[in-house]
């Protein structure tokens, strides 16, 4: 595992280095991993983290 923190040094980000094949219906490798909300051109630069609170303050 690769640990970046935050500017804030208050969140941690961790991702792995290396290639797993124990699930191979479910690879993610040369893919990536799918992200559950997308922020695309129509969400404007200074929109974005008011975007993501609403999606986080839904739930």
């Amino acid at each position: 595992m690769y640990f970046v923190k935050s500017p804030c040094k208050e969140f941690e980000l961790g991702y792995s280095l290396s290639k797993s094949y124990r699930i191979p219906d479910m690879a993610i490798d040369s893919k990536g991993i799918m992200p559950d909300y997308y922020i695309d051109k129509e969400i404007k630069d200074y929109d974005w983290i008011d975007y993501v609170a609403g999606i986080l303050n839904s739930k």
